[in-house]
C-alpha cells in the first residue's frame, strides 16, 4: 500500500474535482507476456477528518508493440 498526503500544493483543481499528476506504479515482472491479457484493478482510497471515499478502475493489459 502506498500513502500520499494531498493538499492544494500537490493537486490540480478540475471541473470534476481534484487530480494528482505524476504518480506511477511499477510492477516487478519478467516480461510483458506474464501480464498481457490480465485484468488489473487500481483502487484509490481518500479520506479527511470528515469524509472517506474510494474509486476503482479496472483495465485489461495489452501489448501495443509488434
Amino acid at each position: 500500500m502506498t500513502e500520499a498526503l494531498l493538499d492544494e500544493s500537490n493537486v490540480l483543481a478540475t471541473d470534476e474535482g481534484w487530480m494528482r499528476l505524476g504518480d506511477r506504479v511499477v510492477f516487478d515482472i519478467a516480461g510483458p507476456e506474464v501480464v498481457v491479457g490480465s485484468e488489473v484493478c487500481l483502487v484509490v482510497a481518500a479520506s479527511s477528518p470528515s469524509w472517506t471515499d474510494e474509486d476503482r478502475r479496472c483495465v485489461t493489459i495489452v501489448d501495443e508493440l509488434p
